[in-house]
């Protein structure tokens, strides 16, 4: 009964008051926004450009080999899958205003100082905080909130992708599997599936 009353308690607080508590916890941590989920923002939104514009015209092909051409940074895409990500562009306004921000934003995540990042970042928010697509709005209003948590982000060598990477294997497997016989099965699947990642 305590500890349920205790979850609910620290699920009641607001964001605000769990940074409180941190910072009189840790006074020396910093708060840093994790890369991928700044980057999911964008891959987010890239998905529901694609949802639209495959609804208007359907030639695209398979959805994995799209989302991969439009996740994924242009330096690893050979010319002609480049070539089909230009023509895409051409094709969606929204697309190509999504695409182009997510690449601005990986510029301006290779800052090697603070004050380039800061430089580099504010100019990203000055381009993007007024563009006529919306969900390029709605990215920046949402980075913008997250200055500093933002930078720190840029600034940190650290990142939690591999475990967000898990957790999401983790995830599949378990809506995959439709149930397990017992707890202890599907621990041992998780650890089979995982021994690659966590080694």
């Amino acid at each position: 009964m305590i500890r349920m009353f205790e979850k609910s308690m620290f699920l009641a607080l607001k964001k605000d008051q769990i940074l409180n508590l941190m910072a009189m916890g840790c006074p020396e941590a910093k708060h840093v926004v994790d890369y991928f989920h700044v980057i999911q923002l964008f891959t987010e939104a890239l998905d529901r450009c694609r949802q639209s514009f495959g609804k208007v015209n359907k030639k695209h092909g398979h959805v994995r080999y799209v989302c991969r051409l439009l996740t994924q940074c242009p330096e690893k895409l050979t010319e002609e899958e480049r070539q089909t990500v230009r023509k895409w562009q051409k094709e969606s306004d929204s697309l190509q205003a999504v695409y182009q921000s997510l690449q601005h934003f990986r510029y301006v995540s290779k800052s090697q100082s603070e004050r380039q990042a800061k430089r580099r970042l504010n100019a990203w928010v000055h381009r993007y905080l007024f563009c006529p697509c919306s969900a390029v709005r709605a990215i920046a209003k949402s980075l913008v909130k997250r200055t500093d948590e933002i930078m720190s982000c840029i600034l940190s060598p650290y990142s939690n992708g591999k475990m967000e990477g898990t957790n999401n294997k983790v995830k599949l497997m378990k809506r995959r599997g439709y149930g397990y016989r017992n707890i202890q099965c599907f621990a041992l699947w998780v650890q089979l599936e995982t021994a690659n990642i966590l080694s």
